[in-house]
């Protein structure tokens, strides 16, 4: 699972492309490695949890006939807007299921209580005071994803 901590690789099967090297075909995208950054803060009086992840990527499977010739040019970038956009899309979308999970149950799978216990402890702290019995309901959860190809 490259969502994991622990994890740096993994794979995303990106369906119904529509431009023009890719025409409804469904892409493969394979997931080298990762890196992940978490900032915890408060904007005004709402905490707040960034998580910052950098993805190196690259075209691993094509699954329908497309212009095959354009595809085996080692040097052409195969990471179309459209293809960057549906695998932020689909990243942010399991981020975000696995947030409210993590809500419903009360379930501080990300440590954002942890990390703004520790960064921002008075805020916190004070926070507490109003969110003890699901203290994950009311922070604010951000995600930016930069994507990097690998040829």
């Amino acid at each position: 699972n490259w969502f994991s901590k622990d994890s740096n690789k993994g794979f995303l099967l990106i369906e119904n492309l529509t431009d023009d090297l890719y025409k409804d075909a469904s892409v493969g995208v394979e997931i080298e490695r990762k890196t992940t950054h978490t900032k915890a803060f408060f904007k005004d009086k709402t905490p707040v949890f960034r998580l910052e992840i950098t993805l190196y990527v690259r075209v691993a499977e094509i699954v329908e006939d497309v212009k095959k010739d354009a595809l085996y040019d080692e040097n052409h970038s195969y990471l179309t807007q459209e293809l960057k956009s549906k695998i932020k899309d689909k990243i942010i979308k399991e981020i975000f299921s696995a947030v409210d999970v993590a809500k419903q149950y009360n379930t501080d799978i990300m440590e954002a209580g942890k990390n703004l216990n520790k960064y921002n402890h008075k805020q916190y702290k004070e926070y507490l005071k109003t969110n003890k019995e699901n203290p994950l309901q009311n922070i604010k959860f951000e995600v930016d994803i930069v994507l990097k190809e690998r040829l």
